[in-house]
């Protein structure tokens, strides 16, 4: 699979020698970076299209994906929620920023953007998918943890010595 990206950004590479500022030729070299593992030579060719001062879906989920890759959260949450506001319509924009709600540990404002997006795309997957994925991550907080035995233990006793006086 590597190799079609690799392929895709050698013919991409040509093109853009004689369309250096051509948007679309960025967005898809930076994907091919992206894809193949190059994501702070991904983030470049992102940046350029943007600063030509071109918009699209494609590009707030890819810059998306990158920030979110290399750990900029900030800079992740700022896009997604450009995202948003430029794209009201496109199901991706709702999922990224329900996402990057989740990751920052704002559970009800993730719920509440996916269940927004769910409204307007009831037939979308992703939104619901994520929106399942939070609930069940959220809904059972002890989920993957043993149970405190040692504190149960501890009140059992005290519930006894407290009954043992309350008795004699």
């Amino acid at each position: 699979m590597l190799g079609y990206y690799e392929d895709a950004a050698s013919v991409l590479h040509d093109l853009m020698e004689g369309y250096p500022d051509e948007h679309d030729y960025l967005i898809e070299m930076g994907y091919s970076h992206f894809m193949t593992g190059y994501v702070e030579d991904a983030l470049h060719y992102y940046r350029k299209a943007q600063a030509t001062g071109y918009k699209s879906p494609n590009m707030y989920c890819g810059l998306y994906c990158i920030y979110t890759a290399l750990r900029l959260k900030n800079e992740a949450l700022y896009i997604a929620q450009e995202g948003l506001n430029e794209y009201p319509d496109e199901p991706a924009m709702y999922e990224n920023l329900g996402e990057c709600y989740f990751e920052r540990g704002w559970i009800a404002d993730a719920k509440e953007i996916l269940k927004e997006g769910i409204r307007k795309f009831p037939e979308d997957c992703g939104l619901r998918e994520l929106l399942k994925k939070i609930e069940d991550e959220t809904g059972n907080p002890d989920k993957g943890k043993d149970p405190p035995i040692g504190l149960i233990i501890l009140l059992i006793m005290l519930l006894r010595k407290l009954k043992e006086k309350h008795v004699g």
